[in-house]
């Protein structure tokens, strides 16, 4: 079920509160062209245009589903049917590099995303009987998102499929229990935490209190072992494991 892997964010604010959503007849799916954002480095990014991450749930490409505006709220991700729809956006840049773009074009989804996406789909279908359709923001506007390279048809019929069975996306931490989300963390819970990795025989480097590189490669490889979504997020899944 849904509830059972989607990951919530409650540390996004928004402006403008979402209301709820009065109908639900579709889902848009989108590309965000971009890659390695965070839900957090998304929602700033588009805090300026769209008032904060505009979908209803953000896919990552290591398969993990994260709550955006909330999955019944209305979304500010297209025009027209954010009042009808879910919109769901993958992580990645699923079109032939334009003129300028310097990035990495993504010509094949990773199979965690994939999997997630077809979950995920099945899932929806599942709570909301009303959905009548499944479209491509590019069926609503002239853009080319969710782009040329994006496996939506293969991904529509397998969450379609009847008797197939599709693994749920990975358990991940839904928030941090350390107090400073900077990429170098400071303070005696960092201390606690490399000290406990140590004696359970990973290698955090020295026990300073410091969230360096060092100790989130121990915090990466903790996860890997234990089968936590590998993000070196220490929230709740990872920090009651350690």
């Amino acid at each position: 079920m849904l509830k059972d892997y989607l990951i919530k964010h409650p540390e996004l604010i928004y402006p403008k509160p979402p209301g709820k959503r009065g109908s639900t007849e579709g889902i848009v799916i989108h590309h965000i062209a971009a890659r390695g954002l965070t839900p957090q480095q998304l929602h700033d990014a588009e805090m300026s245009r769209l008032g904060g991450l505009p979908y209803n749930i953000y896919i990552r490409q290591d398969g993990t589903v994260h709550e955006g505006r909330g999955v019944d709220k209305i979304g500010a991700h297209c025009t027209g049917e954010n009042a009808r729809s879910i919109g769901l956006g993958f992580e990645g840049y699923y079109h032939p590099a334009e003129a300028g773009y310097k990035g990495v074009v993504d010509r094949e989804m990773p199979k965690a995303q994939f999997d997630a996406g077809v979950c995920l789909i099945r899932d929806l279908l599942k709570e909301y009987p009303s959905i009548k359709w499944i479209k491509s923001h590019k069926a609503f506007k002239a853009t080319a998102c969710p782009g040329n390279y994006f496996p939506l048809d293969a991904m529509v019929a397998a969450a379609k499929e009847e008797g197939t069975a599709q693994a749920a996306p990975p358990a991940t931490d839904s928030g941090r229990l350390l107090k400073n989300t900077s990429p170098m963390m400071r303070g005696d819970d960092v201390k606690k935490l490399q000290d406990t990795l140590t004696k359970r025989g990973y290698k955090p480097g020295k026990v300073d209190g410091i969230y360096g590189p060092i100790t989130a490669e121990a915090v990466k490889a903790f996860q890997r072992d234990e089968k936590i979504g590998v993000d070196g997020i220490v929230g709740p899944i990872t920090w009651s494991r350690v």
